[in-house]
């Protein structure tokens, strides 16, 4: 009877063991998919901005919420946060709103903040306008979740910066 006892005992334990062992595998497995997610949207978006923005003939106007590039095939393209997403818009008109609007981030995704900084060239041109070099910095995390209000493996906050020169000068 004893022995039976220290079996059911010992067998306890180790269930207990191996359930805390699989439900912290379990946790670690969505905290990575959630920072996956966040992660993939965040690159795709820096990578489209930054392949337009150091292309672009120049920039027409930058604030700390949105930037409007003058492309080389003389359209204008506006990045922007748009509906929690980052959203970018494109057309001849000189002034938004602008047809071909497309989303950067996914619908599952929100942007918890966006901002550029244009920065000119004094040694190239004394023009406060004549803009040389972007910066971006955004944070991406899960919609509808907030910190402290899910358990952390369902939350991700993912910060994303880098500083472009554009390539090509106006004429």
């Amino acid at each position: 009877m004893i022995e039976t006892l220290m079996v059911v005992f010992l067998m306890g334990i180790v269930l207990v063991a191996g359930g805390n062992i699989f439900f912290g595998i379990m946790k670690g497995a969505s905290k990575a998919e959630v920072e996956r997610e966040v992660k993939q949207n965040g690159e795709y978006a820096l990578a489209i901005m930054e392949r337009m923005i150091r292309n672009s003939r120049e920039v027409l106007k930058c604030d700390t919420g949105y930037l409007i590039i003058k492309n080389i095939d003389d359209e204008n393209t506006k990045f922007q946060v748009d509906s929690e997403r980052i959203a970018s818009s494109s057309g001849k008109s000189e002034v938004p709103p602008y047809s071909n609007h497309l989303y950067l981030t996914g619908d599952n995704i929100e942007v918890a903040s966006l901002f550029f900084n244009c920065i000119h060239d004094p040694e190239i041109s004394l023009e406060e306008e004549d803009i040389r070099r972007v910066e971006i910095n955004f944070t991406l995390t899960p919609k509808g979740v907030t910190a402290g209000e899910v358990p952390p493996e369902m939350y991700a906050e993912i910060n994303f910066q880098t500083s472009i020169s554009l390539r090509n000068f106006p004429r």
